[in-house]
């Protein structure tokens, strides 16, 4: 079973929060949930955070082709330094 669907999803909903108007998603709520996340995904081990990241890379050069794609492609190309996965 791959799991790269459940990653891709979640990734999408961090996108949503982290790129969403004000008068959509609260920000305050939107950034103690993004927080939340990132103490979770901090817990995976070494394989499990490279397949993270390696599919946030590829779900962010998809957006790139994408119209109007560019700025939640930046989004999501940063979000496993921002949410502290990237390894060394």
């Amino acid at each position: 079973m791959t799991i790269e669907p459940i990653i891709c999803a979640l990734i999408d909903t961090i996108a949503f929060l982290g790129l969403s108007p004000e008068d959509v998603v609260n920000e305050d709520a939107a950034t103690s949930q993004l927080e939340e996340v990132s103490v979770i995904l901090q817990q995976l081990d070494d394989d499990a955070k490279r397949e993270f990241v390696r599919c946030t890379r590829e779900m962010a050069e998809r957006e790139q082709a994408a119209p109007a794609g560019s700025a939640r492609s930046t989004f999501i190309m940063a979000i496993p330094e921002n949410l502290g996965l990237e390894m060394d």
